[in-house]
């Protein structure tokens, strides 16, 4: 068996070590935090505990598989409860719908605020339901060694039964009738760190496993999700170094030989996995540029994130809430004019009435998320970051959270140059690369190194994408290609097989 050395323990390096261990490889964690997750973090003070990325989970199935393709069972390690409401979101005319897990009843709640809105929302959930299933057969869950693959008949088939070729928020909205109901279902495409104006109409996919499959929240919130699989590696006989920085990879030829750590040690390696953000591995760890291609990369938007530990709590919220002053021009001053938007769209996650643990009794635990430019747009971080505080806090008084300053009692959160400085993202880019059509699927950095027989990519950078499912996916392709490399078949995938 092979002895595989792993940089970092973001959801990719621990749902691959995992997948590596279950198959008897001696395999090595080194993560440059004291803590597993990456991105899916936490920050803790005075009794409060914070998720710092992800606060909902998507597609259950994913960590069933994952457990179950190790030899051990989920239950044994998390417990997943599914909300109801999903959201409310609040729009920029004052008025405010609760979004739920029921795909019936909420036609009917569209139909009653627009008549004639819910025939259209009942198409929009039939076809997001083939956009979903259609890619995760042909595209999330495949692996493709060339263009011809990608572009066989059948995939071709397959983009456009999934309207890949059609923009997301027109597409939506020739069947919604209402401006509010397009928002509702296309704001997603922040999670992929894409406008809905630039999104693919696959992207439906997203509301759709919202509606239908429900929203999940793990017991001890998401950071509960990295910490069950470090446990479960742990008991497969991972061994995990944290605190602890890769420096530097020694290559001769084709072949990585060792790593150099922060703490001077030099670690022989013959087989070596970056979980790391792709663009910052390249380039400081081996010298070397992004893979070249006709058109620049795009990295995704940054994030202001805000951590209030309140001594009271309030009706008023929902966990997960939307607050959405205006819309068009807010994607268009982040992506386009690079400036925070003078009235920031935010999101509110609210514990308190799901996880009392995240808070001491009586108290709540209130994250929000900003979504602002990432760190080539010419801004005072500082200035800006203690404007939109302001901001939305007095948007919280507005929505019933009174005199909320006053039950401020610790206080912490981040901005782009936290996750720059933090978690090694390229601009400070929460998301990482972003989803526009030109960088999906095999238009996605490889998961391999072309130049490098024994290096091998997982995580949000590379296929199939960002967020805990498509991480989690990424492993399964990636440990296909280090199987068959070990195999001495070469790093190809086999693209119509990736379950190995």
């Amino acid at each position: 068996m092979a002895d595989i050395s792993i940089i970092g323990a973001g959801l990719g390096g621990l749902a691959l070590s995992m997948r590596l261990a279950s198959r008897g490889h001696q395999v090595t964690v080194y993560e440059k935090q004291q803590y597993p997750g990456g991105r899916c973090g936490v920050a803790e003070g005075g009794g409060y505990r914070f998720d710092t990325g992800p606060t909902l989970l998507l597609m259950p199935d994913v960590l069933d598989e994952l457990f179950e393709a190790s030899g051990l069972s989920l239950d044994s390690y998390l417990t997943v409860n599914t909300l109801d409401p999903n959201y409310r979101i609040h729009y920029r005319d004052g008025s405010d719908i609760v979004w739920r897990p029921d795909k019936e009843w909420m036609a009917g709640e569209l139909e009653r605020i627009h008549p004639g809105a819910g025939d259209g929302f009942r198409r929009f959930i039939r076809e997001a339901e083939v956009h979903y299933r259609t890619a995760r057969s042909h595209f999330v869950e495949r692996d493709f060694d060339s263009y011809l693959e990608f572009l066989a008949p059948g995939q071709v088939a397959a983009l456009f039964r999934t309207h890949a070729h059609r923009n997301l928020w027109r597409y939506t909205r020739s069947m919604l009738p209402d401006d509010r109901f397009c928002q509702s279902v296309t704001f997603q495409s922040m999670y992929l760190g894409t406008s809905p104006f630039e999104s693919p109409a696959i992207y439906t996919l997203l509301p759709w496993t919202e509606m239908c499959e429900g929203i999940g929240y793990p017991e001890g919130g998401l950071h509960a999700v990295p910490r069950a699989m470090e446990r479960a590696a742990s008991d497969l006989g991972v061994t995990f170094h944290y605190g602890v920085e890769v420096t530097d990879v020694d290559r001769d030829g084709r072949r990585v030989r060792g790593i150099q750590l922060d703490t001077g040690d030099r670690v022989e390696t013959p087989w070596l996995v970056a979980n790391e953000d792709l663009p910052h591995f390249l380039r400081e760890r081996l010298g070397e540029d992004m893979p070249p291609r006709p058109w620049p990369w795009r990295y995704s938007a940054g994030t202001f994130l805000y951590f209030f530990g309140l001594d009271t709590q309030y009706d008023c919220l929902e966990h997960h809430n939307v607050i959405l002053p205006g819309f068009e021009r807010i994607f268009e001053d982040i992506a386009t004019r690079q400036v925070v938007p003078e009235q920031p769209a935010f999101y509110i996650s609210d514990t308190s009435g799901t996880d009392p643990t995240a808070a001491p009794e009586g108290g709540s635990a209130i994250y929000v998320l900003v979504p602002t430019p990432h760190l080539d747009a010419r801004v005072d971080w500082d200035a800006e970051r203690a404007r939109v505080r302001e901001l939305v806090l007095d948007k919280m008084e507005t929505l019933g959270c009174d005199s909320v300053r006053r039950h401020i009692v610790w206080e912490g959160g981040a901005d782009p140059r936290d996750f720059e400085r933090d978690l090694n993202l390229e601009k400070g880019s929460a998301f990482g690369l972003a989803h526009q059509f030109t960088q999906v699927s095999h238009l996605r950095p490889h998961n391999y190194h072309r130049g490098i027989d024994n290096l091998f990519f997982v995580g949000a950078s590379v296929r199939p994408g960002t967020g805990i499912p498509m991480v989690v996916f990424s492993s399964r392709l990636t440990l296909r290609r280090i199987t068959n490399a070990l195999e001495g078949k070469g790093q190809r995938a086999g693209w119509a097989a990736t379950r190995v």
